[in-house]
């Protein structure tokens, strides 16, 4: 599993959970998406509050397929300090919840894989 980043202008992390090789030659990856403070109020984030001053990434519950080469690169170890740690944006509710909350408990056990 690797950190990434998808080619858009944001640049938005993700962690790759699992990759898999098509039939034709093609590789196709699962990855749990970050959000940015921009891109958590771009989805309508309620709670932006609770995310902590100089994080610039918190984690989601929000699960994607996506071919390989729509990976820019490799996130740097540095940038993985600036994930907000203890929180995650349920993409349901559109809020911030603490790790430990039913609806997204999964998503730091993901991460600590």
């Amino acid at each position: 599993m690797a950190w990434a980043s998808l080619h858009d202008t944001s640049l938005t992390p993700a962690k790759i959970c699992e990759i898999r090789r098509l039939g034709n030659g093609w590789k196709v990856m699962c990855v749990l998406w970050h959000f940015s403070k921009k891109a958590a109020k771009k989805v309508k984030c309620v709670n932006m509050s609770k995310r902590p001053k100089g994080a610039d990434f918190v984690a989601s519950n929000q699960w994607s397929l996506i071919y390989s080469d729509s990976l820019a690169g490799k996130f740097q170890s540095s940038d993985k300090t600036k994930v907000v740690d203890g929180l995650a944006l349920d993409m349901k509710t559109r809020r911030l919840r603490s790790e430990d909350h039913g609806s997204i408990s999964w998503v730091a056990d993901v991460l600590a894989s």
